[in-house]
C-alpha cells in the first residue's frame, strides 16, 4: 500500500513549465530551517558575541484540520484543499518567479518527472486528489512533495539571520534544529522551529493536522497544505519526531536520482509511514534506522520516559550515528544541521548559542512553556521563521504557532 513501485515506462506528464516550477519549489524549500536556543540570551551570556537586534513578530496558533484516513486516498485532503484553494494562485506566483534552471538541471528534472508519474501507493493518490481539489497542476504538487530531495536546484538563497552570515564559511540555508528534554517529572518535551522564507500570506498554509481512523486521532503533525509528507509529528502513547536536513557532500542531484532508481523512501514520506504504522518508540526508532533513503537526514525523536530520546543521523543507506539521552549528564539533545561529533563551520556556529541557552534554562525548568520561551529568542525566531511547535508523546498534544513577521 505504501511501497514505491516504478513501472517500466512512464510518460512525461508536464511541460517545460513544470520543470521550472519544480526547481523553483525546490529552491524555496532550501530555506526550510529551524533552531532551538534557550531563555532570553544576551551578548554577555554568550561571551560577548554581537547579535543584531530582533525583529518584531507575533505568533498565532495554527488552524486545525482532520485528515480522515478511512476515506479513499484521493479524498482524504478534500476539506483541507477546500480551505486553502483561494491561496493556490499566490503559491504558483511565488514559486514561478524564483530562479531559472540550467540545461543539466532540466535534464535531471525530466528524468525525475518521468519516474514520479508512477504508482506511489496511497501517497501518490493523495497527491493527485490534492492537485485536483486545489486546481494546481499535478507536477507542482509532486515537486513540492519531493522538494527535500530537490532542495539545492537553482543554487542557494542567502539567509542573513544566522550569527555570521557574512562569513565565507557560512553554509547554504538548510538549517534545521530540534530539541528533546525531560521535565523534572520525567516526561519528554519536544520543541522545534521551522524556517522557510515564506511571506506572511503564504505562512497561512501552515496548519495542525489530526490524522484519524474510526473517528480517533492516530497521530498529529504540523503540515503545509499540499504536502503529504511529515516534518513534525507526534503519536500519543508512542513517540514524537522532527526532521532536520543533513549534508554529507557528493552530488545531491545525481545521488538522489540513483536512490530513486532503487525505490528509496523520501525521508518525509517515511516519517508519515512510521507515524501511521509504528506502535512504540522502540519500533519507530528501528524503522527509521532501516531502509534506503533518497537523501541524508537527522531524525530527532522523543518517547515516554526520561531516557527515551535520540538523534538518528542517517546516510542514504546506513546509520551514521545514534545519539541518546543519558541522565543526568546528557539531559537534553540539541541538534541543528551538523553532526554532533564534529565542529560546525565558523560562519554558522549556532551550536554554541543553543548549548549556552539550554544550559541557562536548566533541567529543573524544562516544560512546554519553557521550551516555547527558548524557541522565541532571537535569532532562533528570525525573519524566516514560519512556525514553532511544542509537543509530547505522553499527552499527544501538539501546539503549533505561525510566526508572523510584523511588516
Amino acid at each position: 500500500e505504501w511501497g514505491y513501485v516504478l513501472p517500466q515506462e512512464t510518460p512525461l506528464f508536464v511541460t517545460m513549465r513544470f520543470f521550472l516550477l519544480c526547481g523553483a519549489l525546490a529552491l524555496a524549500f532550501v530555506a526550510m530551517c529551524c533552531e532551538v536556543y534557550g531563555l532570553p540570551v544576551t551578548a554577555d551570556d554568550l561571551g560577548g558575541d554581537h547579535l543584531p537586534p530582533a525583529s518584531h513578530f507575533h505568533r498565532v496558533k495554527t488552524p486545525e484540520h482532520i485528515i480522515n484516513l478511512d476515506l479513499a486516498p484521493e479524498h482524504r485532503w478534500d476539506s483541507v484543499a477546500a480551505a486553502y484553494r483561494s491561496s493556490a494562485p499566490a503559491v504558483v506566483k511565488y514559486f514561478t518567479g524564483m530562479v531559472p534552471l540550467s540545461k543539466r538541471e532540466l535534464e535531471l528534472l525530466e528524468w525525475v518527472a518521468a519516474h514520479l508519474d508512477t504508482h506511489l501507493g496511497d501517497l501518490g493518490k493523495e497527491m493527485k486528489g490534492i492537485a485536483e481539489k486545489l486546481g494546481i497542476d499535478l507536477g507542482i504538487i509532486v515537486a513540492l512533495n519531493f522538494s527535500y530531495e530537490l532542495r539545492r536546484l537553482g543554487g542557494p538563497t542567502p539567509n542573513t539571520t544566522i550569527p555570521d552570515a557574512s562569513s565565507p564559511s557560512a553554509p547554504e540555508p538548510l538549517w534545521c534544529s530540534s530539541i528533546v528534554a525531560p521535565t523534572p517529572e520525567g516526561r519528554i518535551v519536544h520543541g522545534r522551529n521551522l524556517d522557510w522564507n515564506l511571506p506572511n500570506n503564504l505562512k497561512n498554509l501552515t496548519f495542525t493536522g489530526h490524522f484519524q481512523k474510526g473517528g480517533k486521532t492516530v497521530y498529529s503533525g504540523t503540515v503545509f497544505a499540499g504536502f503529504v509528507g511529515m516534518l513534525t509529528g507526534v503519536k500519543k502513547g508512542g513517540f514524537s519526531i522532527s526532521a532536520n536536513a543533513r549534508e554529507t557532500g557528493g552530488n545531491p542531484l545525481v545521488d538522489a536520482l540513483a536512490a530513486l532508481r532503487k525505490g528509496a523512501w523520501s525521508p518525509t514520506h517515511l516519517v508519515r509511514h512510521v507515524l501511521e504504522t509504528a506502535t512504540s518508540y522502540e519500533e519507530a526508532v528501528a524503522a527509521l534506522q532501516a531502509g534506503h533513503l533518497t537523501a541524508p537526514i537527522y531524525w530527532i525523536m522523543g518517547g515516554l520516559s526520561a531516557d527515551q530520546g535520540v538523534v538518528v543521523s542517517r546516510n542514504r543507506e546506513s546509520v551514521a550515528d545514534n545519539w541518546h539521552l543519558q541522565q543526568p549528564t546528557q539531559w537534553y539533545l540539541y541538534e541543528s544541521n551538523y553532526d554532533h561529533w564534529t565542529q560546525p563551520p565558523a560562519g554558522d556556529d549556532r551550536r554554541k548559542y543553543g548549548l549556552a541557552a539550554m544550559n541557562k534554562l536548566t533541567a529543573a525548568r524544562v516544560s512546554e512553556a519553557g521550551l516555547l520561551s527558548v524557541l522565541e529568542v532571537w535569532p532562533v525566531r528570525n525573519n524566516d521563521t514560519t512556525y514553532t511547535a511544542i509537543f509530547s508523546a505522553t499527552t499527544g498534544e501538539l501546539a503549533s504557532y505561525i510566526q508572523y513577521l510584523e511588516e
